[in-house]
């Protein structure tokens, strides 16, 4: 597989939010078969060989704010992923980069990333990562939002993009993240190339060596300034905090650890007395990994959390989820818990009381999500690439 351009216009560091890393991990470790790979980002251009970052240049750019890219897209009736990501900063960056290196294939994070890229003529081959199913994503938004403009926006994106993958079907190579949002890109382009490309992980050396005192600590790990974090969040606080929190008194704790909390979050956080890292680093990152007793997934609806439950069982943090995070084969496994129903949350929770998470059931969180660690899944990738002529 020939050298290639990766360019995701979201992608920030840290890196916090499922696109963000999957993007930047597939970048790292494809390029283990590749002369070189390329990833530009918001303002970073970072380049990989043989599975390892060798360089990383920085431009000024920043992503628009969620109200002016909201309110551009109510104007020109286009995509909000577009109007927040695709700003000339970045375009410029692109447009340099491509000339440079015209013969190299293209993969772009996002399908209005490709939108843009038509639009400038360009005669590289084009891979797109969907990273969800874009299409459902503003349909849960519209539906989820109470305010007006939000949905309207919503309603525009949808739109969009079902506008555009229909008349692009055929012109591009599609890869999804997971099964259910290749049905649902089928759905609306019947026949289209394809194919899966999982979300993966790192398999950590970690151990959590804190001796059990009895708290038992929630984490929640997230991108804090989207919808879907603050829904779930907010979801969690209705429907299990008031029982757990009458259960276990203060022997429970909740931490909120990610980017850019929306001022919908830090109210929350602070009305719930929840502990809230924003912005922190990968080293407060695993010490709250190496702390908490369960990481919570409460997702009233969701279209790319897997990166979320595998990232915590790579590193041995076993999960509470709701049932729709039910997305893997063989997931169910102790000490996990996938229910809807508060009840089940405490019952489940008063049988670590005593003894905490053992060794081992972090173990066979680690052991299930070795199989998909991202060389594994890189490699994949390439595979299916040259197989389709790329």
């Amino acid at each position: 597989m020939k050298s290639c351009i990766i360019l995701a216009p979201h992608l920030e560091y840290p890196l916090r939010n499922g696109a963000d890393i999957y993007v930047e991990k597939i970048s790292r470790y494809l390029s283990i078969g590749c002369g070189q790979v390329s990833l530009l980002g918001t303002n970073t251009l970072t380049n990989y060989e043989n599975g390892t970052q060798v360089a990383q240049e920085h431009y000024e750019n920043s992503i628009r704010s969620k109200y002016w890219a909201a309110m551009r897209t109510l104007v020109f009736r286009t995509n909000y992923l577009a109007e927040k990501f695709l700003t000339p900063a970045f375009k410029t960056q692109a447009e340099v980069l491509m000339a440079q290196r015209p013969n190299d294939l293209l993969i772009c994070s996002l399908t209005v990333t490709a939108s843009f890229l038509k639009k400038n003529g360009t005669s590289c081959p084009i891979i797109i990562l969907t990273e969800n199913d874009e299409v459902a994503w503003f349909r849960n938004q519209r539906r989820h939002s109470h305010n007006p403009l939000q949905k309207l926006s919503a309603l525009f994106s949808e739109q969009w993009s079902v506008r555009f993958l229909r008349q692009h079907a055929q012109e591009y190579i599609y890869i999804h993240i997971t099964e259910a949002d290749q049905v649902g890109y089928e759905q609306i382009m019947p026949g289209h190339r394809c194919f899966v490309v999982p979300a993966g992980v790192n398999i950590e050396n970690f151990s959590n060596n804190m001796p059990w005192d009895g708290i038992i600590r929630l984490l929640f790990v997230g991108s804090l300034s989207v919808k879907m974090s603050y829904d779930a969040l907010f979801f969690f606080q209705k429907r299990f905090w008031p029982v757990l929190k009458d259960e276990f008194g203060e022997n429970i704790e909740m931490t909120v650890l990610g980017s850019r909390p929306s001022m919908g979050v830090r109210q929350l956080c602070r009305r719930e007395k929840w502990k809230l890292l924003a912005d922190a680093s990968e080293e407060k990152l695993y010490t709250q990994y190496g702390r908490a007793t369960f990481a919570v997934l409460p997702f009233p609806y969701t279209t790319g959390a897997k990166l979320k439950l595998l990232s915590a069982l790579a590193v041995g943090l076993p999960v509470l989820c709701t049932t729709n995070m039910k997305i893997l084969p063989g997931q169910e496994f102790a000490p996990n818990l996938y229910s809807d129903e508060p009840r089940e949350w405490r019952d489940h929770l008063n049988t670590f009381n005593l003894t905490g998470i053992t060794s081992e059931q972090r173990a066979s969180c680690q052991h299930y999500a070795s199989q998909y660690s991202w060389e594994i899944i890189a490699a994949d990738m390439a595979r299916k690439l040259c197989d389709l002529g790329v």
